[in-house]
């Protein structure tokens, strides 16, 4: 055996690595440095508890992050299983606790959004049986991730609704992008994005989509004259409010008018 100074010994170098590998895997990690699933019977639940919390993982919408959170703790919980049934007991309040969670700072009942027998409370045959457990838990994270797009989507439309209301209460003006952020308290692009993406156009269009169907409708209901109707629906001069009536009939106010009377 070599004992120059400086040189750790081949046999003793070997049990040193066995030593580092040894508290890395307890500490939970694997030789590259990642995390792993603790195989330990004993000893609390790892994965139940790794921060982020699960809770967090819900309330910020990580839904992959919450399917690989459950992957986990099921992996790690079926090891500990033939040990102690307990263990299903704690996975089940800790888990059901995380979606009470995510439901009420939602400002919703959790058997709102999953239906009473998915949002069911504290049950002990559902804790005592991995296989119904691990089913109820990913059945609850996909209704929850499903009602999460569904208050998106009606978040997106009450906006477009706002967008929709505003224009219509306000046509006698010169309505722009601005004047709605003004009014919204949110940002040009956001507003512009969800409009899009919710009618398929622009704002811009709206309003002028809007504006003529209206002017169509004074045309053929009233006799005000047109540089009135003009100015009753926010444009400030006459002849760029028929140049685009023009543009989107085919005709001029008056022309339109003629034609609706005969």
């Amino acid at each position: 055996m070599n004992n120059e100074r400086g040189r750790v010994p081949i046999i003793q170098s070997g049990l040193f690595s066995l030593q580092v590998a040894a508290d890395f895997h307890r500490l939970g990690f694997d030789g590259k440095n990642e995390k792993i699933i603790s195989t330990n019977v004993r000893g609390p639940l790892e994965a139940l508890y790794r921060p982020p919390l699960l809770n967090h993982l819900l309330e910020t919408g990580q839904w992959t992050a919450v399917s690989e959170r459950l992957d986990d703790i099921f992996a790690e919980l079926e090891a500990k299983w033939t040990w102690s049934q307990e263990y299903g007991h704690e996975v089940y309040c800790v888990l059901h606790s995380s979606f009470y969670y995510y439901a009420h700072k939602n400002g919703e009942q959790l058997s709102e959004l999953v239906g009473v027998n998915s949002g069911r409370t504290a049950d002990d045959s559902l804790a005592l049986q991995l296989g119904a457990l691990r089913k109820w838990a990913y059945e609850v994270v996909r209704q929850l991730k499903a009602s999460s797009k569904d208050e998106a989507r009606n978040s997106r439309l009450k906006l477009v609704d706002k967008i929709h209301r505003y224009i219509q209460s306000n046509l006698d003006q010169d309505i722009s992008l601005q004047l709605l952020t003004d009014h919204l308290g949110l940002h040009p692009a956001y507003i512009s994005k969800i409009y899009k993406l919710e009618t398929g156009i622009g704002i811009s269009e709206y309003i002028v989509n809007y504006r003529m169907e209206l002017a169509s409708r004074l045309l053929k209901e009233n006799d005000d004259k047109i540089y009135e109707i003009a100015a009753r629906l926010g444009y400030l001069t006459t002849h760029y409010f028929i140049k685009l009536f023009k543009k989107h009939f085919g005709m001029t106010p008056q022309e339109y008018r003629e034609r609706a009377s005969t």
